[in-house]
């Protein structure tokens, strides 16, 4: 039987008997779809939706987070200011 993350009794996930690495990449395998569907070909993210996200890229790394939000388009400055800033022409 595989195992899965876990909430702890404050709300948060944690990792039951996984190395850390396990744990971080089935966290990237669960919230890709919600990510793909918010950020792929879009320019801004919605508020809660950012407040979200944050709370959880909060437990990857930074170079999987960089990794995933270039897969759809983002730079970390953009996610960070919560919208792609376009180039002047």
């Amino acid at each position: 039987m595989a195992d899965i993350p876990t909430t702890s009794e404050g709300g948060e996930i944690t990792p039951s008997n996984n190395s850390d690495d396990n744990f971080e990449s089935q966290l990237l395998d669960q919230i890709e779809p919600f990510l793909f569907a918010s950020l792929f070909q879009s320019h801004v993210i919605p508020v809660r939706l950012k407040i979200l996200y944050d709370t959880i890229l909060d437990k990857v790394s930074f170079k999987g987070k960089l990794a995933l939000l270039k897969s759809f388009g983002w730079t970390i400055e953009d996610y960070e200011r919560g919208y792609i800033k376009q180039a002047a022409s």
